[in-house]
């Protein structure tokens, strides 16, 4: 073979395999955008209070959704990113207001609503149904924070999102 054509067979192969490459790329979800959805449905950036803890993991290799994925939350701390028409569904842990406020602490300045022992009613919210039960709470909570209640001293724990004065709302998947 001349050294033409295997040159020419050498810049095909090349050409083949760039263009492999792209339409991979294409079959995987942007997670940049993604970033971008999350922000603009909480309303809140990367490392604000109330926005995403950090980036999506760049290594993840999501199928482009067809449809644009939605945003649900928070949930236990979370943002839910979803395409329904593929069945990915990825969380998104968002900064608590206390810690981004605080640089971290544990304490705040906002009104603790529920005290430590305190008796609590539940609210487990679900589609077209909620239930309700009193419970115990573990922790001391303010509005939006997550803290741990149980019905008795030995039950298991629960974490749940203080939604009032003794009240904590816990959402149906």
């Amino acid at each position: 073979m001349s050294f033409v054509r295997k040159f020419a067979a050498f810049s095909t192969s090349i050409m083949f395999l760039t263009a492999g490459s792209v339409v991979s790329a294409a079959e995987f979800q942007n997670i940049v955008q993604l970033d971008k959805i999350v922000a603009d449905t909480i309303g809140a950036d990367i490392g604000e209070p109330g926005g995403a803890r950090s980036p999506i993991d760049r290594r993840l290799r999501l199928g482009n959704c067809p449809a644009a994925p939605t945003v649900e939350g928070p949930v236990f701390g979370a943002a839910i990113v979803r395409c329904a028409s593929l069945g990915w569904r990825i969380r998104v842990p968002l900064v608590g207001e206390t810690a981004a406020i605080n640089g971290g602490s544990a304490t705040s300045k906002r009104e603790m609503l529920i005290r430590r022992g305190q008796n609590v009613t539940l609210v487990y919210k679900g589609a077209g149904f909620s239930l309700s039960r009193q419970m115990i709470a573990d922790e001391n909570g303010a509005i939006g924070e997550m803290i741990a209640v149980r019905r008795d001293r030995r039950s298991p724990r629960i974490l749940a999102e203080v939604s009032g004065n003794g009240q904590v709302i816990m959402q149906a998947p």
